[in-house]
């Protein structure tokens, strides 16, 4: 699985949009490095950290929360 994780962030790293995956725990499974520049996350891999102690802007909060309230 580990093999095919990374594979997978290697390739949501060339996308120049922002790709952010949350579990459905609220935390932050995968984010590509445009994400992490924008949202001045750790350049690491995922650290499964909660959404609201890593993500500090209220809007995407909002709308992230909306998203998996909603599925």
């Amino acid at each position: 699985m580990c093999a095919r994780l990374a594979q997978l962030q290697s390739i949501l790293d060339r996308v120049a949009e922002g790709v952010l995956s949350v579990a459905p725990d609220g935390r932050i499974a995968l984010a590509n490095a445009s994400a992490r520049r924008l949202l001045g996350l750790p350049d690491e891999g995922p650290r499964r950290e909660w959404l609201r102690e890593d993500l500090r802007h209220p809007g995407l909060q909002e709308l992230v929360e909306q998203a998996m309230s909603t599925g």
